[in-house]
């Protein structure tokens, strides 16, 4: 820790801030240009020159008429230019400025509209007209020391921080107990603690983060470049130290989220995002031993209740949909958005694949009661993401739909081997099914169809393969269809670990067949292992679209069912219009005459 000797203005390093007696300024910057470097200490002639040079000579003609022999300014004490310097001080400016004998508050600059406190108290509104009290880092260095002297632009005393005590809470949000002691910051909730820099700024989008670690007792290392991602890992390492569930209490706005608004990480994106935390209220006593969670790299991993209803509700009004969870958050929120009732807080989420995400993350989730019957809550392990990218929220939201068409008119011998999932099509001349991505970058679909062919017939099956894949390509999300159709036969002849599989081609196998998730990882592992290219996506040109049968009762006719990826065509698939792609199995009867082929079409052909 570097410290200006107050009498000689030079600079003097220390190993720790305990032991030493010490004032140090809080303040904000000017111009790049006018503030007082650690370089420039070095070199009196230039840094007398500078405009930030003042506040520093008065930081310690101040501390020296305390009988304080050394001072501490941050525009100068630390050396920028070393990455592991420069962390090392942000990470511990907390203890600094709590270690300090005093604070000066510098209060020199104006915001150009004053927010006006309803209050009607004058100094009230000649405090919060500084834009001292809206910067990022003067949060900590008005929460951390003891004792505090406010001035104002002419270095005339304004009061301490014991004398302005109720006008600084009423500004800031910060409860008084907290100002007249910091020892009393770990008893506040951190959805609270979240809401005192709600309203704040910083100049760099990293330090919206750095410049709270010390609120939360947090140390990580700083990645200036990172983004907005440095406010995740603050909220990651918060989730490592503590089970306070007010950490996900947090509301986005719709407008700041633009189109994906719907679904979330469990994560904020911001400090404004607990503006509304500030009436937030957590009982003393743990209500439930079982609020834990654990981070992980698929998320942060709950194993608790969760309601498949909001609770305090009787109405099957409330019942939530399929798949869908609400998690309470264990405290309560008294404000006028709750009518000035108390009511419990909760969060919905929304199943994509095997995680979840926040529902509706606009909204917090009121309820009346935390009293459920047993029936509509649910034990079991839930991955939830950390965050939610741009082009990730894009395919969720997209959720790309693929009817499957194919024959089922009695001329045609394909025999669908499922059931057909979509009852409104059962008296269309087409056989149709359908899936959808699911919010999912890719997924997979079996159908299973069988010949009868031949006289007397015998029973050829086969299998329709077929997916979607979704990437991010340039600057759009992309959407590729594919479908393969794979013969019985001729998977058995290529895969020989095929046949250790029983009923791999019958939907519904009898007593010992193999399972549905068993089918859908062999079908799944093919693909993968034949037709990814180079970039590790499915490739549709080198999959077979044709499956050829020849006929076991005679030489001269063979059948043939070729599968294609077609736009929606209302006039040549029935109320199409729904789905994005359509996938049509056509199927023609081929016979051989003269060593020259003709065709006679069976069914619908393509």
């Amino acid at each position: 820790m570097w410290l200006i000797d107050t009498t000689t203005l030079s600079l003097q390093l220390f190993a720790r801030s305990e032991g030493v007696e010490y004032a140090i300024l809080s303040h904000t910057w000017g111009g790049d240009d006018d503030e007082v470097t650690f370089q420039d200490m070095a070199d009196i002639a230039h840094r007398e020159t500078k405009v930030g040079w003042a506040k520093i000579k008065k930081t310690c003609q101040l501390a020296k008429d305390m009988g304080l022999d050394y001072a501490w300014v941050d525009t100068c004490c630390i050396d920028k230019t070393s990455i592991a310097e420069l962390s090392e001080a942000i990470n511990s400016m907390f203890s600094w400025y709590r270690d300090s004998k005093i604070c000066f508050v510098y209060l020199y600059t104006r915001i150009h509209e004053p927010q006006l406190h309803t209050s009607g108290n004058l100094l009230d509104d000649e405090l919060a007209s500084y834009r001292w009290f809206q910067r990022g880092w003067t949060l900590q260095e008005l929460i951390a020391p003891s004792h505090m002297s406010f001035f104002n632009e002419n270095w005339e005393i304004l009061g301490t921080k014991e004398s302005l005590r109720d006008h600084l809470a009423r500004i800031t949000g910060i409860d008084t107990v907290v100002l007249k002691s910091v020892e009393t910051l770990q008893n506040i909730n951190i959805g609270k603690r979240f809401s005192w820099a709600a309203k704040r700024e910083t100049k760099r989008v990293e330090d919206i983060a750095y410049c709270l670690l010390g609120i939360f007792g947090i140390n990580m290392p700083l990645l200036y470049g990172e983004g907005p991602r440095a406010f995740i890992r603050l909220q990651e390492e918060i989730a490592r130290s503590t089970n306070d569930l007010t950490l996900f209490a947090w509301q986005q706005s719709r407008k700041s989220a633009g189109s994906n608004w719907q679904l979330s990480g469990i994560f904020a994106t911001s400090p404004n995002e607990f503006r509304h935390c500030d009436k937030l209220l957590v009982p003393r006593g743990k209500l439930e031993a079982e609020t834990e969670f654990t981070l992980t790299n698929r998320g942060l991993r709950f194993d608790r209740n969760f309601d498949v209803s909001y609770p305090g509700f009787d109405s099957n009004e409330n019942h939530l949909p399929e798949g869908d969870l609400f998690m309470r958050l264990d405290c309560l929120e008294r404000s006028e958005r709750t009518r000035h009732e108390a009511r419990w807080v909760g969060i919905a989420l929304r199943r994509i694949g095997t995680t979840y995400l926040r529902l509706f993350p606009d909204v917090l989730q009121y309820c009346s009661s935390m009293v459920t019957h047993k029936v509509s809550q649910v034990r079991q392990v839930v991955y939830i993401a950390a965050s939610l990218s741009d082009s990730d929220a894009e395919i969720i939201t997209k959720n790309i739909m693929v009817g499957i068409y194919y024959n089922s008119i009695p001329r045609s011998p394909i025999m669908n081997t499922g059931y057909m999932s979509d009852p409104s099509f059962r008296d269309e001349p087409l056989g149709v099914d359908g899936f959808g991505s699911g919010g999912l970058r890719s997924c997979m679909h079996l159908r299973f169809f069988a010949f009868n062919v031949g006289r007397p017939s015998k029973v050829f099956r086969m299998a329709l393969v077929c997916g979607l894949q979704v990437h991010t390509r340039g600057e759009g999300v992309q959407d590729s269809p594919w479908a393969l159709l794979c013969s019985e036969k001729q998977l058995l002849e290529s895969v020989p670990r095929a046949a250790s599989y029983k009923d791999l081609f019958v939907p519904e196998p009898t007593g010992g067949g193999v399972s549905s998730q068993e089918r859908t990882e062999f079908f799944r592992d093919y693909v993968f292992e034949r037709y990814l290219d180079d970039s590790g996506h499915i490739s549709q040109t080198t999959m077979p679209d044709l499956v050829v049968v020849e006929d076991p009762s005679t030489s001269y006719v063979k059948h043939e069912v070729s599968v294609s990826v077609n736009p929606p065509s209302e006039a040549r698939f029935p109320m199409s219009s729904r789905y994005d792609y359509v996938i049509f199995l056509s199927y023609r009867k081929v016979y051989k005459t003269s060593g020259i082929d003709s065709l006679r079409i069976g069914g619908r052909a393509g």
